[in-house]
């Protein structure tokens, strides 16, 4: 069996921490529990700091959540740090977009999780599937479901 390896995007990352009943935070969930890792890298960390540090994030996210321990905890029990890698662009038309597709193929990614409409559109990028958090969900549990013997 292939073992699963994913790319958060940062909207993810932020969607999972504002919401605790979404797919976002679902699929986090899954990577703590062992389903698939997370890949990740300094870059991705520290973009996604920087969400949490807006206020327009802030506000959403409950009282005495602490996102950088939890950030941390499931960077040290569910994800693996990758240094980033500079390729030829991958998204043209939004260059932020490309850490996180290098971060992939240096990763050895399956998947690419995002909501970003010009990073599914690729639908694939060096091996990766591109797919949104719902889809993702959907896939995860699938393949965790047991395959039933025929009678």
């Amino acid at each position: 069996m292939i073992h699963w390896r994913a790319v958060l995007e940062a909207q993810v990352w932020i969607s999972a921490a504002i919401n605790s009943a979404g797919p976002a935070r679902k699929i986090v969930d899954e990577a703590v529990a062992g389903t698939f890792r997370i890949v990740t890298s300094p870059y991705i960390h520290a973009e996604v700091r920087e969400v949490f540090s807006r206020p327009a994030v802030r506000r959403f996210l409950a009282r005495g959540f602490d996102e950088a321990a939890w950030l941390d905890f499931v960077e040290l029990t569910a994800a693996d740090v990758v240094q980033e890698t500079v390729g030829p662009p991958v998204v043209p038309a939004d260059p932020d977009d490309d850490p996180y597709l290098w971060t992939a193929y240096v990763g050895a990614a399956t998947h690419v999780v995002t909501w970003d409409a010009e990073v599914l559109a690729l639908k694939h990028v060096r091996g990766a599937q591109v797919v949104d958090p719902r889809e993702f969900l959907r896939m995860l549990r699938a393949r965790q479901r047991p395959c039933r013997a025929s009678p």
